[in-house]
This record gives C-alpha cells, structure tokens and sequence, in this order.
C-alpha cells in the first residue's frame, strides 16, 4: 500500500509478521522495491521473472550468517 503524505511518500506492507516470513523472497523484493520508492520516489530495482516467484510454494532465502 502506498499512500501520499504531505510531501513525503509512505509504503506499507502487511506481510513479514513472523521473523519467519521475512525469509520469503517476494517480501524481501516488496520490501526493497518499496523502500526505495518511499526514498526516492522511483523504483529502480528490477521485477524478478514470474518463473521466480511460483504461484504453488514459497521461495525462500537463508538469512545471512555472520
């Protein structure tokens, strides 16, 4: 969701509740192609292929060990 707010931009997504979810590759994508609109106002970061983000099963990602 995106709403206008004086002159400034707000981005707003329901998904990513549980830590578990934020693992999904189409929030992590919505997240950073939102963040960046919110930002800048434009969204540079490509759309990732359908073949991506199947319709059947999540798509996940391990966080990021340090």
């Amino acid at each position: 969701m995106t709403i206008a707010y004086g002159k400034g931009r707000v981005f707003h997504t329901a998904l990513g509740h549980a830590p578990e979810t934020m693992q999904g590759v189409g929030f992590q994508i919505t997240l950073a192609r939102g963040t960046e609109w919110a930002a800048t106002g434009k969204v540079t970061l490509p759309a990732p292929p359908a073949e991506d983000l199947p319709v059947d099963h999540p798509v996940l990602r391990e966080p990021l060990k340090k």
